[in-house]
């Protein structure tokens, strides 16, 4: 929602990518562990402490396919080295496809699922992946 976004921006997490001087994506990077990723049905790789979150990954309509989201995803990698950080977690529907199948492409693994007990509408299951890069 919008407020979600203005959240993120007060707390200097949320991140706007610009294509022709719009706005054509968005996505929050957080440093701080995501609560709900405590309750995994499966299990991580590394620590809390050593990953970044991923939250809210969008692009505009007139952006699929030019390779937007990716610049968002290597972003959040570029951001993961400013802190020091090795992994990289993000989660998304059971029933995105297109995205799991782009995490996946991108080297990022499936770690099992988690329930968001706030969304009281739709399927609240969502599945996580990490990422770790060696350096």
């Amino acid at each position: 929602t919008d407020e979600t976004i203005l959240k993120d921006i007060e707390r200097c997490l949320g991140n706007a990518f610009l294509q022709d001087g719009c706005v054509a994506g968005y996505a929050m990077f957080a440093t701080e562990p995501e609560e709900t990723y405590r309750q995994l049905d499966g299990k991580w790789e590394g620590a809390e402490e050593d990953a970044i979150v991923i939250h809210r990954v969008a692009v505009a309509d007139e952006a699929a396919g030019t390779g937007l989201g990716g610049g968002i995803l290597r972003e959040a990698e570029r951001f993961r080295r400013e802190c020091g950080r090795h992994f990289l977690r993000i989660d998304t529907h059971r029933g995105n496809a297109v995205m799991r199948g782009f995490l996946e492409h991108l080297g990022y693994e499936a770690r099992g699922n988690v329930t968001y007990a706030h969304i009281k509408t739709g399927d609240p299951v969502r599945v996580c992946y990490e990422k770790k890069i060696a350096e």
